[in-house]
């Protein structure tokens, strides 16, 4: 994907650098580095990030789809977990910040 749309390794480390300034990983249930940079991910593979959007845009398509996301069932949670899991990890050993 990171070929496909090469302004992603950027969009995940401004991803990462949001979250850090938040102290996101202080609260249970909250989305990790590694696991945003997944969404990002799992969003550019179902079609949802275009290769002429900008860092600013995927970020905020991402944090859309992650506010609207129903986590509201262990069950939901499980889903969206095994769908992290279930894509490579190579954008994210690429280009972790």
């Amino acid at each position: 994907e990171c070929n496909r749309l090469p302004v992603l390794p950027e969009a995940i480390k401004l991803a990462k650098a949001w979250l850090r300034q938040r102290n996101y990983s202080q609260y249970a249930f909250s989305l990790s580095g590694f696991q945003i940079s997944m969404l990002m991910t799992h969003l550019s593979m179902m079609g949802q990030l275009d290769e002429n959007m900008s860092e600013l845009q995927i970020l905020r398509i991402t944090l859309q789809y992650w506010a609207e996301y129903d986590c509201s069932s262990i069950a939901e949670m499980k889903s969206l977990r095994d769908i992290l899991k279930s894509y490579p990890t190579a954008c994210h050993e690429q280009y972790s910040a």
